[in-house]
């Protein structure tokens, strides 16, 4: 798959990800590699999108692994 530009959802930072779009994410956002691990405590602590989202992580294993598959 071709790296296409894409910018942190929670610093703002940009980098280039092969990875797939997060579908429960706006178009170019994702997460960077400093704010995985933040961003995932945070999911695993609080939920991932809210309970209205109807995607759920689980632990804090299940938000890594979400974070591993997308950009």
């Amino acid at each position: 798959m071709a790296k296409r530009y894409v910018v942190c959802h929670c610093c703002d930072a940009g980098f280039l990800s092969g990875k797939p779009h997060d579908p429960e994410r706006d178009k170019g956002y994702g997460t960077c590699a400093d704010c995985a691990p933040r961003v995932a405590e945070s999911w695993a602590k609080h939920g991932f999108g809210g309970p209205q989202s109807g995607v759920a992580v689980g632990d804090l294993e299940g938000a890594r692994a979400r974070l591993r598959k997308y950009a």
